[in-house]
């Protein structure tokens, strides 16, 4: 394993094994089941992935990867996104209060390596990619397939322990191409070529 995980930040002691196999369903499995058969289970369940972007008092942007973004209400239109305390991103929304969310289209896993793979402490991930800013002055990926911006709801926001779970008032989004979205799976499925 890496010395720190390129997502977080966290070192290896907080690495957990996966155990990706198949067991009988018995009492004697459900029994014995251990964080890794819990990581693998857990693996199973759908989600996206995403370009979460914020940006600081200042103006400085930053964006990651993200896979936790679920619609709460229609009316009024309210997302939740978890976000990684000791991220970037996570400390412009806290700063700001905004935030601007870039789907991905299928085909896009250049995006989920750049904007999830590095840290924006480190280098500037918006060089050289094209974007528009929203109305909240968050990043727009250019290239996204739909895009939802908001402002955050901080008395129903929650700290988790290693994360937030932002409740966001969706204030602008758009579909801006056609074609599926890119999936947790797919992207891993495509690692695996």
């Amino acid at each position: 394993p890496p010395d720190e995980c390129p997502l977080c930040g966290v070192g290896p002691e907080l690495f957990v094994e996966i155990i990706d196999t198949v067991q009988s369903l018995c009492p004697e499995s459900v029994r014995s089941c251990n964080v890794g058969t819990i990581r693998s289970s857990l693996e199973k369940i759908s989600y996206g992935l995403y370009v979460l972007t914020s940006r600081d008092k200042a103006g400085k942007i930053n964006g990651q990867c993200v896979n936790t973004v679920f619609q709460l209400t229609d009316i009024p239109p309210q997302i939740a996104v978890s976000v990684s305390n000791e991220t970037l991103t996570c400390e412009y929304i806290k700063e700001s209060g905004v935030m601007a969310i870039s789907f991905l289209r299928a085909d896009d896993i250049a995006n989920v390596r750049h904007f999830g793979l590095q840290t924006g402490r480190k280098i500037d991930k918006f060089q050289g990619i094209d974007y528009i800013l929203g109305n909240l002055g968050c990043p727009i990926l250019s290239n996204c397939l739909s895009y939802l911006e908001g402002k955050v709801l901080w008395d129903k926001t929650s700290n988790v322990g290693t994360h937030t779970l932002f409740v966001v008032e969706v204030t602008g989004g758009l579909v801006a191409n056609t074609g599926a979205a890119l999936t947790y799976e797919k992207y891993r499925e495509s690692k695996n070529k």
